[in-house]
C-alpha cells in the first residue's frame, strides 16, 4: 500500500482495503502508530479510513483476516501536506498532445496491418490515476475516534475435549476502533486462553470441567468486554478452529521479562510510542509506561527473518533497547502480558 498524504485540516481519507489483499477474507481491521497524529480504522465491509488529528507522521497498519489466517501492510500516513497532495484526481492535468498525421503510404506498399500501426509515443506515457488516493474527500465526513468499541453479538459457547484446542474468531462480536485486545480465562487449569493475533483467541482444554474465556477489545478511550463458556470433556483431540480456519504463525523475534504486577485489569495507557534513533546508535523504550500496573510480562516482537529489517530489539525487565541498522521507518509490537491475559500495541520507529 502506498503512502498518503493528508491535510492536518482536511477530511479524513479512504481506501478500499480489498484491492490489497487476495484470498478469501472474512474481515479487515487498522491501526495507527500515533493516534495524536492520524486515526484509522476499516468501515464494514472494507473501506479503510484515515483521519487527521495533527502535524506528523503515523504508521498504519492493515490486518487482513481470512481462513488461512492474517496478514498485514503497512504504510506511512504524512498529515500536513497540501490538499494538492491529498487529492491529486482534482488537479487537472493537460491533455496530450495531438498525434501527428502519419504521411500517406506509397502506391506500391500494401496497406499496413493493424498489428503495424505506430501509436505516437505521447499516447503511450499518458498515465491514469486508478488509485484509490482519488476519491473525492470532500464527500467523506471526519473520523475521530470518540467512543470505546461496543459489542456487536454474542460468542457462541464452545465444547472441546482434553488436549483439543480451537480457535474463536471474536472480531465480528466488537464494533467500532479497536486497537488492543486482551483474553482471560476464569479457570486456567481446565481451559488455557491466549490471544494468538488480533481478534483471535485459540481457547486449549488442559482437564476436564468448565471456564469463562472473557475477551476485552481496547483502545485510548475505553474498553468493552464479554465473556463466553468454554466446557471441556474427558478424551484427547487435536488442534482445530471455529469460525477462522487455520492459522498462520509467523516467524518474529520475541523477548519476555516478567515482573510483580500490582494487580488489576490490564489495559492500555496513554498513546501509542513512538521512537527515533540514528543509524548504528540505540534507543531505549520502558515498556510498562504503555500498559497498567497489572502487566507482569512483557515482549517484542518483530519480524527479524527480513535481512532488510530496519532494527534490532532487545529486552531487559520493561525496557527495550532498539538499535538502528537502517533508515527508515518500521512498526514493532508492544506486548504485555499477566498470568492469564495478554494484550499488544504497536510502536513506531523512525530509524535516521
Amino acid at each position: 500500500m502506498s503512502d498518503m498524504a493528508v491535510a492536518a485540516d482536511g477530511y479524513a481519507h479512504a481506501r478500499f482495503v480489498a484491492e490489497f489483499f487476495g484470498g478469501p477474507i472474512d474481515g479487515y481491521s487498522a491501526v495507527s502508530s500515533d493516534n495524536g497524529v492520524a486515526t484509522a480504522g476499516v468501515s464494514s465491509p472494507d473501506m479503510l479510513i484515515v483521519a487527521p488529528v495533527s502535524n506528523g507522521t503515523a504508521s498504519i497498519t492493515v490486518t487482513a483476516f481470512g481462513p488461512g489466517g492474517a496478514a498485514t501492510q503497512t504504510f506511512v500516513a504524512r498529515v500536513g501536506a497540501g490538499a494538492t497532495e491529498v487529492n491529486r484526481s482534482t488537479v487537472a492535468q493537460p491533455s496530450p498532445p495531438p498525434p501527428a498525421p502519419a504521411p500517406p503510404p506509397a502506391r506500391q506498399e500494401p496497406a499496413a496491418e493493424e498489428s503495424d500501426v505506430m501509436v505516437p509515443t505521447e499516447e503511450l506515457t499518458v498515465e491514469q490515476d486508478t488509485s484509490t488516493d482519488a476519491v473525492p474527500t470532500e464527500s467523506l465526513p471526519p473520523v475521530r475516534a470518540t467512543a470505546a468499541p461496543t459489542l456487536s453479538g454474542a460468542v457462541p459457547e464452545q465444547t472441546i475435549n482434553v488436549g483439543q484446542t480451537v480457535t474463536v474468531d471474536v472480531t465480528s462480536h466488537f464494533a467500532g476502533i479497536v486497537q488492543g485486545w486482551a483474553v482471560e480465562s476464569s479457570n486456567s487449569t481446565s481451559v488455557e486462553a491466549s490471544m494468538t493475533v488480533a481478534g483471535r483467541v485459540s481457547v486449549r482444554g488442559l482437564a476436564a470441567g468448565t471456564s469463562t474465556v472473557t475477551v476485552t477489545a481496547v483502545n485510548d478511550i475505553g474498553s468493552v468486554a464479554q465473556a463466553f463458556r468454554v466446557t471441556v470433556g474427558a478424551g484427547s483431540g487435536t488442534t482445530t478452529t471455529t469460525a477462522a480456519g487455520t492459522t498462520t504463525t509467523t516467524t518474529a523475534a520475541t523477548t519476555t521479562t516478567t515482573r510483580a504486577g500490582s494487580g488489576g485489569i490490564l489495559t492500555l495507557v496513554g498513546t501509542n510510542p513512538s521512537v527515533s534513533v540514528s543509524v548504528g546508535q540505540s534507543a531505549t523504550l520502558d515498556i510498562s509506561r504503555y500498559f497498567s500496573t497489572a502487566a507482569t510480562g512483557f515482549d517484542v516482537t518483530y519480524d527479524d527473518t527480513d535481512p532488510n529489517r530496519l532494527v534490532d530489539v532487545t529486552v531487559a525487565g520493561s525496557v527495550a533497547t532498539i538499535r538502528g541498522l537502517r533508515s527508515g521507518t518500521v512498526t514493532i509490537t508492544l506486548v504485555a502480558s499477566t498470568t492469564n491475559t495478554r494484550i499488544t500495541r504497536p510502536a513506531r520507529i523512525q530509524v535516521n
